[in-house]
């Protein structure tokens, strides 16, 4: 539901509370709709200051080892993982490089939130896993793109949404066909803002066995950005 109609529920809600035909069941129930409506709004100016944040100064923000900002990010959505029943493992081999903390966990909490929230109830066992590597297919081999995955066996994208996912309030499945699911529409958007500012892109892929990759890549400016240790 957009931000909008989310008004537009509190307001109708609000003036349906003030009538005096209204019984105290039916109060209860408008008041849980102003409530739920009202934490939507929330979460959708969250997500508005997260965007409002990405400027230029986020280049001199601290930076850490890539399997150190995973953990972060993984960390912070353990309990969501747990109570929808959902694995989410790191890869054992992510690349030891430097990476901006708060632009990588802010990415990969908005992939791996929805890999958890998109995830196949049909499934006996339901994972997501974040992967990595360093490409040097698109630059030298002085400075290699790193490229981040968030791979998972969940419902999967659909094809006629993949154009869009990353436009801000877009949502790539329907209420009607997942329900239960709250959403901005602006997390995609925030990823994208995110990496294209540091010279990155993002993308997400399907995967024929079920699943999805939603994926983004930064470039390893400096020679300090390669960690051996």
């Amino acid at each position: 539901m957009s931000a909008n109609n989310r008004v537009g529920a509190i307001q109708g809600a609000y003036s349906l509370l003030r009538e005096p035909w209204v019984d105290e069941g039916e109060r209860g129930r408008f008041i849980e709709m102003i409530g739920d409506n009202a934490a939507g709004i929330h979460d959708v100016l969250e997500d508005l200051i997260s965007l409002s944040r990405l400027d230029g100064n986020a280049r001199q923000q601290k930076n850490v080892l890539l399997p150190a900002a995973a953990a972060e990010a993984v960390r912070q959505l353990r309990q969501l993982a747990r109570a929808r029943d959902v694995a989410v493992r790191l890869s054992s081999d992510l690349p030891r490089v430097e990476v901006n903390a708060a632009a990588v966990e802010l990415c990969l909490t908005n992939y791996v939130s929805n890999a958890i929230k998109y995830s196949d109830p049909s499934k006996a066992e339901r994972w997501v896993e974040i992967r990595s590597r360093l490409d040097h297919a698109r630059s030298d081999d002085a400075c290699p793109e790193l490229i981040v995955e968030v791979v998972d066996n969940g419902l999967g994208v659909p094809d006629e949404a993949r154009g869009q996912l990353f436009d801000q309030f877009f949502r790539g499945h329907t209420e009607d066909v997942v329900s239960g699911v709250e959403g901005t529409g602006l997390g995609l958007s925030i990823v994208r803002e995110t990496v294209e500012m540091l010279g990155g892109r993002a993308w997400a892929e399907s995967v024929d066995s079920g699943g999805s990759v939603f994926a983004f890549s930064l470039p390893c400016r400096r020679g300090t950005d390669s960690v051996t240790t």
